[in-house]
């Protein structure tokens, strides 16, 4: 058995590769890998510090050669390679922040001649020129010595050849090469806008006129991303970034390539589209070009796989990883991993499958440590056909084993031969490497390693030298590594039936401690590991994530089987050496049964009479459906023992045949045991058990009733002498049977039917029958067991009691029932009452040597008494029916004597319910503490006396239904019938509110600025407790601000005002005058009426009993003197019109308080 293995820790092992150009990369901030080594060496002697843009060549051998990030070239001793003219190559036409700034070609044909493609970019410094577009240099390696010197170049490739346009400003930062299919060829292909221009490369050189241009239907102006073809040169990936600053709109997009004509198919496959809110960046396909990897970024570094072999490609996309960092390229290497780059790491990540489906590949977050050197964006490109070894293949399974760790077993033997091979003089040569020693062990095209051992584990390598098609020396390489292990065994395993005890279906197994010492045998558990599974795929496909938690329990109730699939393997190779097999869980109900009640029956006539306590007729299996309960009765057998201990042994000790019938062994009753088990697992039982909640029944043979008089006699009275009337038979069963409180009794007009259970009579409490009348009675066990009897009837005359008294009381608050509810009512006219009075009343009526025989019992109706039913069961708290309040309702009364039930007496009485005083309030209300008020029981139905109260305390001034008040509180009123001595009383809260006291010490003005406002303090309630609104008059009486909650007014002119302050309680307005001051700045004295006068606005001797106000010119000089009530300046001097100008004022003002006010200013004379 053989299995390729991945393994994440890298072996340090020496390996060949067939093509070695690509073995020496130079990336990021000074850091190089060498991949003559597994895995590859890191390097440190660089010097490149690129941001994305690089390229690198070896020789056939794997030595460098020399390496470039676009601008610059250095050689293999990492100094700056020179033109022939001895000018350094520091400025070709790439660019470090170029995606793919360069690609290094060979010419087919010379081992000396290379070829440096170069791609720029517009991220550019100032003052270089934008994006240099497409050009090649060529290198001679045979000049300066083997270093190699530029020899040709720049040649622009940046050209449209039908217009002859340089378009090197389009050109995006794209290039990838291939092999073509004709001997001795590249094809190197790079993107500007919306076609492909592929040139060849063959043994004349770069074939610029011959460009191919192939338009497609894609275009981007977004130059950035990753250009790959397929190893085997069927496609072309393409990664369009396109991300801007808000918008994310990249695409990636797979195309058709044909590499024998470079020609690229127009219509593209979208991978990942426009509104994927993903911007590709890295491509790379795997060795066997059957799997192709995409990097995105969109504020995370992502990596997908897509599936070239599937027919829908898209629908095949994979998150493969995800994490934080900035977007990286990915590189195919030639060991045959992809490699990917996140900027600034120390490390880059390694996919160690990329041949294998997306749910296999192995992605290895920082795998290669770069020895101290960072990574960038970028990782170098080369010709991908390099990358394609010779495919050396499993023959038994066809897998490829590449760069693969296979595992076998001992024991095993295996095939394993390369790829059909065509050309001339092929020598084969499999060498084995220990590492230890290598040696050759085969020179054929098929390796067999037959009953492998560990001595067989080591690396085995391929070469292949020939002459290929094209009569070129050709060598082809592969290799692989090979681990041999002790190979796994499974034991048999018993399959287990587990009883479920719990009842729940489930259960936890302990397979790890129970099954795998049984399963191992004898192999060593430290070697070797074992897993379980629910179904045979995942077991043989060894899913360790679906496999079994230990411990185990069932994810299904019963009735459960499941197929147990166990695995061993060995945990060094547990795909390659191990061994399945399998057990069926059974997991069956302990069964729950239901407790089945006695078997109960009525003593019968055979074998000794109805009294001797025996029964021949017990059918056992009739229990059945009642032991059972809801159990499915195919599951489980029940059967039924005399003894305990043969129902815990099993179902035939100590059984009854309860199919036949069985006669009771014990007289009246016998215990009989249930045992009821699984069908599949007759040890899964349960059996009745007196300890347990579970318990055996009897069966019970019932006596039959004792009757006490046969016929019994029932005396009934009548109203009126026909004699005949409704009787209540039930009366009589007293007289029946002395146990009458624990049976039952059913009444039938003839003997026959009461054997029968015929024609029974439906109303026995009220039968009508005549004086001699018999009925047939039924006496009925609480067994259920009855015998039959009659019972003759007479029935007699009686006159009525008189007693007629009525009972009255005062409706209530409740419900109809006697409850507080919502649904209390005191106008319902229903109420409690105690008429147990009148019993003792009735009885004194009576000669006192039977009153104590006496039962006075009461009822709503006549019907109800004459038949004895719905008696009033509490006279003591008797509450009446739905009858108005006022009208008087009836209790019937039947006096009946205990001794012989004969008609003492029949009788009638009242009850009264009396309404309560009805009258209406006002709640809430306001008493004005500035003005006295009263409160009144409104529109009473009647004359009544009052009774006031304040907070509970009792006011005497008022007994009517008015009350005068001077402060709030909570008021309650009630009104009193002096007659019925029936109350109602009501409640009426009172607040108190009270018209604002206002002062000139609350209120705040500010005049004389530009924003004139009044400001009243209420705070801490100093107006008073009202509630109040505000508003503002002006001296015409005019309301200028209407009333208003916000004690404040602004933006007002100069004046007097009268502040307005209503308690919107109704308690009145108060009002106070204030004066709001305002000095004019200018004033027009053109006689149209408006500001013809220049006056100082809110001024007057009411608030200010004396003024002194001064006008003068510019020059100080006085022009007049007004008075503070005067009309004011009309612009005069002297009768002569002044001009227009500035003027200035001082004003000093005393109020009568006694406070100085002066204010100095200008106003202009404005005349127009």
């Amino acid at each position: 058995m053989k299995k390729l293995i991945l393994i994440t820790v890298y072996f340090f092992t020496v390996t060949i590769f067939a093509q070695k150009q690509a073995n020496i990369w130079y990336f990021g901030q000074n850091a190089g890998l060498d991949f003559s080594t597994t895995p590859p060496t890191p390097l440190t002697d660089g010097q490149l510090n690129t941001d994305e843009g690089c390229s690198s060549f070896s020789d056939k051998d794997g030595n460098l050669l020399f390496y470039s990030d676009g601008i610059r070239i250095f050689n293999k001793n990492h100094v700056l390679m020179t033109f022939t003219d001895g000018s350094p190559a520091d400025n070709l036409g790439g660019n470090p922040s170029s995606t793919q700034s360069g690609m290094i070609i060979p010419r087919p044909g010379s081992d000396t001649i290379y070829y440096l493609f170069t791609v720029g970019t517009n991220f550019v410094p100032n003052g270089i020129t934008s994006n240099p577009g497409f050009n090649f240099y060529t290198i001679d390696m045979s000049r300066n010595g083997g270093l190699g010197e530029i020899v040709d170049g720049p040649v622009n490739l940046a050209v449209d050849p039908f217009s002859t346009l340089d378009i090197s400003t389009i050109w995006s930062e794209k290039v990838t090469a291939v092999k073509g299919n004709e001997c001795d060829t590249f094809w190197v292909i790079s993107f500007a806008q919306g076609d492909f221009y592929s040139f060849k490369v063959d043994v004349n050189g770069v074939d610029v006129a011959g460009v191919v241009v192939s338009p497609v239907n894609f275009s981007t102006t977004d130059k950035r991303g990753y250009l790959q073809v397929s190893p085997n040169g069927q496609y072309i990936a393409f990664a369009d970034y396109r991300a801007g600053q808000q918008n994310i709109i990249g695409s990636a997009q797979l195309f058709n390539f044909d590499n024998q004509t470079g020609i690229v198919s127009p219509n593209p496959i979208t991978l990942i589209g426009e509104n994927e809110n993903e911007s590709p960046y890295g491509v790379a396909f795997s060795q066997q070009s059957n799997k192709l990897y995409v990097s995105t970024y969109n504020g995370t570094n992502s990596v997908y796989q897509f599936d070239l072999t599937n027919t829908n490609i898209p629908s095949t996309r994979s998150l493969i990883n995800s994490k934080q960092g900035f977007r990286g390229g990915l590189q195919l290497g030639p060991d045959g991993k992809i490699y990917a780059s996140v900027p600034n790491s120390n490390f880059l990540d390694v996919i160690d499958n990329p041949n294998d489906d997306a749910n296999n590949v192995n992605y290895i977050n920082d795998a290669i440590f770069l020895n101290g050197r960072r990574t960038a964006q970028g990782l170098p490109p080369f010709i991908s056909s390099l990358l394609l070894p010779v495919e050396i293949r499993d023959v038994a399974t066809n897998e490829i084993l590449n760069n693969q760790n296979i595992q076998y077993c001992i024991g095993e033997s295996v095939e394993i031969s390369s790829e059909a091979i065509t050309g001339t003089n092929i020598q084969y040569e499999w060498t084995f490497d220990d590492g230890i020693s290598s040696s050759v062990v085969s020179t054929q095209p098929t390796l067999t390693l037959n009953n492998l051992n560990t001595s067989n584990s080591g690396t085995y390598s391929l070469v292949i030298t020939l002459i290929d098609d094209c009569n070129n020396a050709t060598n082809l390489e592969g290799s692989f590594n090979i681990g041999i292990f002790e190979p796994a065994s499974a034991s048999p395993v018993s399959d287990i039936n587990f009883c479920d005890t719990d009842g729940d279906g489930f259960h936890s197994f302990d397979f790890q401690n129970d099954i795998n010492p049984i399963v191992l045998g004898s192999l060593d558990p430290n070697q070797f590991e074992v897993y379980y599974f629910l179904n045979q795929s995942d077991a043989d496909n060894n899913s360790v994530p679906s496999a079994l938690n230990n411990p185990y329990t069932n994810a299904t109730p019963f009735p459960n089987n499941q197929d147990i699939f166990v695995r061993v393997q060995n945990k060094d190779a547990p795909n390659a050496c191990y061994a399945i097999t399998q057990f069926t869980l059974s997991i069956t109900a302990l069964p729950s049964p239901s407790q089945p009640t006695d078997y109960e029956v009525c003593d019968d006539v055979a074998n000794g009479g109805d009294t001797d306590g025996f029964y021949n007729d017990f059918l056992l299996s009739t229990k059945d459906s009642e032991v059972l309960g809801g159990l499915d009765p195919t599951l489980f057998n029940v059967s039924y023992h005399t003894t305990l201990s043969g129902a815990q042994t099993d179902n035939a000790t100590n059984a009854i045949d309860k199919n036949n019938p069985y006669r009771n062994a014990t007289i009246n009753e016998q215990t009989i045991y249930v045992r009821i088990e699984n069908v599949a697992n007759t040890n899964c039982f349960t059996a009745s058990d007196p300890a347990t909640a579970f318990m055996p029944f009897r069966l019970v043979v019932n006596p039959l009733p004792v009757i006490a008089n046969n016929p019994a006699q029932i005396n009934q009275c009548d109203t009126d002498s026909d004699l005949t009337t409704n009787i209540n038979l039930t009366q009589a069963e007293i007289s029946i049977s002395n146990n009458h409180t624990n049976e039952t009794f059913q009444y039938y007009p003839t003997q026959a039917d009461a054997i029968a259970d015929t024609a029974q009579i439906a109303d026995p409490v009220s039968h009508s029958a005549s004086d001699g009348d018999s009925v047939w009675v039924r006496t009925i066990s609480n067994q259920g067991c009855f015998r039959i009897s009659r019972l003759d009837i007479t029935i007699s005359f009686a006159g009525d009691v008189a007693y007629n008294e009525e009972f009255t009381t005062c409706d209530d608050f409740l419900d109809a029932d006697g409850n507080d509810t919502i649904n209390n009512d005191d106008r319902d006219g229903i109420a409690n009452f105690d008429i147990s009075p009148a019993i003792d009343d009735i009885k004194s009526l009576f000669d006192p040597t039977i009153r104590n025989d006496l039962d006075v019992l009461f009822f709503e109706t006549e019907a109800d008494r004459d038949a004895v039913i719905n008696q009033i069961p509490d006279p003591a708290n008797y509450r009446n029916t739905n009858i108005p309040a006022s009208t008087q309702q009836s209790i019937f009364v039947k006096i009946i004597n205990r001794i012989n039930n004969d008609c003492t007496g029949l009788g009638e009485f009242f009850i009264r319910v009396l309404p309560l005083p009805e009258f209406e309030i006002t709640t809430p209300q306001i008493v004005c503490l500035n003005s006295p008020s009263f409160i009144e029981a409104e529109m009473p139905d009647g004359t009544y006396t009052y009774e006031w109260r304040r907070n509970g305390v009792i006011d005497t001034s008022s007994t009517s239904e008015t009350l005068d008040i001077t402060q709030g509180g909570t008021y309650e009123v009630t009104a009193i019938n002096t007659t019925t001595n029936c109350t109602r009383t009501r409640r009426i809260i009172v607040s108190e509110s009270i018209i604002a006291t206002l002062t000139e010490d609350d209120v705040t003005i500010i005049d004389d600025s530009t924003n004139n406002s009044i400001t009243i303090d209420n705070s801490n309630n100093n107006l008073g407790i009202g509630d109040y609104e505000f508003a503002l008059q002006d001296e015409s009486n005019n309301i200028i601000r209407d009333f208003q909650d916000t004690p404040m007014f602004e933006s007002l002119n100069g004046g007097v005002y009268t502040i307005l302050v209503r308690d919107k309680n109704g308690c009145g307005v108060a009002e106070l005058e204030v004066s709001v001051l305002e000095f004019p700045k200018y004033f027009t004295p053109n006689n149209d009426g408006v500001n013809d006068i220049w006056v100082v606005k809110g001024a007057s001797t009411t608030f200010y009993p004396q003024s002194s106000i001064h006008i003068f010119d510019r020059y100080g000089n006085p022009i007049t003197e007004i008075a503070i009530d005067g009309q004011g300046w009309d612009g005069l001097y002297n009768g002569k019109v002044l001009p227009s100008n500035d003027y200035w004022f001082n004003i000093e003002l005393t109020d009568r308080n006694g406070n100085k006010i002066n204010r100095k200013g200008h106003f202009s004379l404005l005349r127009k």
